[in-house]
């Protein structure tokens, strides 16, 4: 599988890089993407490193800006009015998501997680999905997995990615149940589904014994132990189900995704849309 996903991060880049070209010469200028971390969120560090060494290896320019909430609201609201600025995206603890998320200019949040653009999402329009759930469907595509009508599991709620996965699995007509730390009976759904995601942010949560042969298992989870990265998913699972790697497998099309988006985004503006128009 790690040969397959390295081939299709090829790709992917190849196509990033043809249309930023293209968007380079109408525009006279590199796509620019503000991230912007606000307040003690030392997790989010790592993550903004690699999107810079990514951007500058598909021509983005990744600007770093990091503050307080009183800063970093001025800076989300100071990047939204500039011209210069193409795309935004907020690094801050997971309470306050939603408050920072809110302020972002639709057609500058490329992380998706906007009202705005969560309600496309709600009502099957066309807009910025999240990125994470994006690099699942990615997965499924790059496996040739058809989920109509299968049985998926989804453990895991959170805004970023179980919420808004379910959404698009339900696009693609799967049958889904979203597990979370309030079931009951996990290891039931588990064994009874053809799909299962798991992105419960808890190391080694899902269990060889949780699992049927086959089963294609996407394990999101990024966990840190003992100075590892762990998945949420007990490495062997793999040896009855097919099972992504951690790290190696979700989290590397991640930030491709969220480029993806920007450069959407810079293809709307240039063709006279917005992320705000009317519905």
């Amino acid at each position: 599988m790690k040969d397959k996903i390295k081939e299709r991060k090829k790709e992917i880049s190849r196509r990033i890089k043809e249309e930023i070209s293209l968007i380079t010469s109408k525009i006279k200028r590199a796509p620019v993407l503000l991230s912007v971390k606000i307040g003690e969120d030392p997790s989010s560090d790592v993550y903004r490193k690699s999107l810079f060494r990514l951007g500058q290896k598909l021509g983005i320019e990744v600007v770093l800006r990091e503050g307080d909430e009183a800063q970093g609201k001025k800076l989300i609201e100071e990047g939204n009015r500039d011209n210069g600025i193409d795309g935004i995206i907020v690094h801050c603890l997971r309470e306050n998501l939603l408050y920072f998320t809110q302020l972002l200019a639709p057609e500058k949040d490329v992380e998706g997680l906007s009202p705005w653009n969560l309600g496309k999402l709600i009502r099957g329009e066309d807009a910025l999905y999240p990125a994470t759930p994006l690099s699942v469907l990615e997965i499924l595509d790059l496996l040739k997995f058809d989920p109509v009508g299968k049985r998926a599991l989804i453990i895991g709620r959170s805004l970023i990615v179980g919420k808004p996965l379910f959404l698009l699995l339900l696009r693609r007509h799967a049958t889904i149940t979203v597990a979370h730390s309030k079931t009951r009976n996990l290891k039931e759904l588990a064994l009874n589904s053809e799909l299962i995601v798991v992105a419960a942010g808890r190391a080694g949560l899902l269990k060889p014994d949780m699992v049927r042969e086959g089963t294609l298992v996407i394990d999101v989870g990024i966990n840190v132990v003992k100075g590892e990265i762990k998945g949420d998913v007990d490495p062997a699972v793999g040896e009855k189900a097919i099972l992504t790697p951690v790290p190696g497998g979700v989290g590397t099309f991640t930030s491709y995704m969220l480029f993806s988006n920007l450069i959407k985004s810079m293809r709307r503006k240039i063709e006279g849309e917005t992320g705000n128009s009317a519905i």
